[in-house]
């Protein structure tokens, strides 16, 4: 398993390739730690986090 999820900018999903967006203002602005976009294949997750939350974030969303 990796162990620096991110450190990649694109995770693929089901044959669909989603980039990870890290984002200063997601946490701050929206109340949230990450969010899926379908529409636009985005990854989004707040910048403000330790690394190890970043990862597990990104799994959640990539559950989704």
């Amino acid at each position: 398993m990796l162990d620096r999820l991110d450190s990649i900018s694109t995770v693929r999903i089901g044959g669909i390739d989603y980039e990870i967006v890290l984002d200063d203002d997601l946490l701050k602005v929206q109340n949230l730690l990450g969010s899926i976009d379908l529409a636009s294949c985005e990854i989004r997750v707040d910048a403000t986090l330790p690394p190890q939350s970043i990862d597990s974030t990104i799994l959640h969303e990539a559950v989704h």
